[in-house]
């Protein structure tokens, strides 16, 4: 069996040239926002494919932007938020307070520059700097305030962010209240005010999975820690019982890895704002545990895929020139050498396990982690997965320690 350097010198030495890989090539400072895939490494070329602004207000390719390399900036820059403040209480140091306030300039503009109060945009067009598309996600609301929740509670959160993340949030909040209803299929609503098409939905248990019941509680909960108003906990405790009740529900076998994280950050962060809600924080620790355990099937599987790719992987072509696949009623330009990114997975499911109370990280995982930190050659990776290795790295180590 091949030896790899398992480390920590060369471990540290692979995320430090991972986090100057995401800065140097994902992040664009005219946007503060940190990008999904790109189609060349070339420095000053990565956004060269990106939509250009009529074509986002054309809806081209579709109206989520997927498979253009806006997909997930929000996503993104929560995941970054949380991991920094996972990062600044391992390793304090003045480049962390710089680093959470880019992101934090990112994020609140996909909140504000469209001008929609409560919206958050999925992105924001690096040609104009100000144009994105007309639909969101629950994906992007999930990680949004789950990292806005981090950074608020974070010593790196100075009073401009004290007074805007509160603000901000109570706003989705209140949007969320108004267009989550049943007539409009408890959908979110989209730029234009319509209930938005597709991965919006953020009620009604009939249809949603386990891994998806928690996500608008956790949104009125953080409101309501962060205002005080006691309507948002009015509002979370609707919906509280039978999200965490619905959450136990998970099956016991494969799922997506992104989406065991988003349920793992819902959770989480009920956790953290509702501990006298002694029975549901019980219930949302069972299902925390449960996703823990599925998520080891997604290690296994990114560990495997990983050890199949051979050579450079290659870049994501231009959207315009790919084939195009239906989902969600969508048409979307589909990238067959990157329908799965084993970084991202392998990052997605280490934090869900790493995330779940009582939950042991086995060290049979823990080394399947930091075997594909220490081979993988970040400076070619096209996609920003390894995003996740370093949010799942800064999370172990600051267990470890606390």
């Amino acid at each position: 069996m091949t030896q790899h350097d398992l480390s920590f010198e060369h471990l540290q030495r692979q995320i430090d040239l991972s986090w100057a890989c995401i800065w140097n090539h994902f992040y664009l400072p005219k946007t503060h926002l940190v990008y999904d895939q790109l189609t060349s490494l070339e420095k000053g070329h990565e956004y060269d494919c990106f939509p250009t602004p009529e074509e986002v207000r054309r809806s081209e390719p579709n109206v989520c932007g997927w498979g253009t390399g806006m997909d997930d900036s929000a996503t993104g820059g929560g995941v970054m938020l949380s991991m920094i403040c996972d990062r600044y209480a391992v390793a304090a140091g003045p480049e962390m307070h710089e680093a959470a306030r880019e992101i934090f300039l990112g994020l609140k503009a996909c909140a504000a520059i469209h001008g929609v109060r409560g919206f958050v945009a999925r992105s924001i067009c690096p040609a104009d700097g100000k144009s994105v598309y007309l639909n969101t996600s629950r994906d992007q609301y999930t990680h949004f305030v789950h990292g806005f929740w981090k950074l608020y509670r974070s010593p790196l959160a100075d009073a401009e962010m004290k007074k805007t993340i509160p603000e901000v949030v109570a706003d989705i909040a209140l949007s969320m209240e108004k267009h989550v209803t049943p007539e409009n299929g408890y959908c979110a609503a989209m730029l234009d005010g319509r209930p938005a098409q597709a991965v919006c939905e953020m009620w009604g248990l009939d249809t949603l999975y386990p891994q998806e019941a928690a996500r608008l509680p956790m949104i009125y909960a953080a409101a309501w820690r962060m205002t005080g108003d006691r309507h948002f906990r009015e509002l979370c405790c609707k919906y509280l019982r039978p999200a965490a009740e619905h959450s136990c529900r998970l099956f016991p076998g494969p799922a997506n890895a992104f989406a065991l994280l988003q349920m793992a950050c819902s959770l989480e962060l009920l956790l953290e704002t509702l501990p006298e809600e002694q029975e549901c924080m019980d219930l949302c620790r069972k299902a925390m545990y449960a996703a823990a355990e599925c998520a080891r099937y997604n290690e296994v599987r990114a560990t495997e895929i990983f050890n199949q790719q051979a050579g450079v992987i290659p870049a994501f072509t231009d959207w315009r020139k790919s084939e195009r696949i239906t989902c969600c009623g969508l048409s979307i330009p589909e990238q067959p050498a990157h329908k799965v990114q084993p970084e991202r997975d392998m990052g997605q499911a280490a934090l869900v396990q790493l995330m779940a109370p009582g939950y042991s990280f086995p060290e049979s995982q823990k080394i399947l982690l930091k075997q594909m930190i220490a081979r993988s050659d970040f400076a070619y990776i096209p996609g920003n997965g390894p995003m996740y290795l370093q949010a799942a790295y800064w999370r172990l180590l600051r267990d470890l320690m606390f």
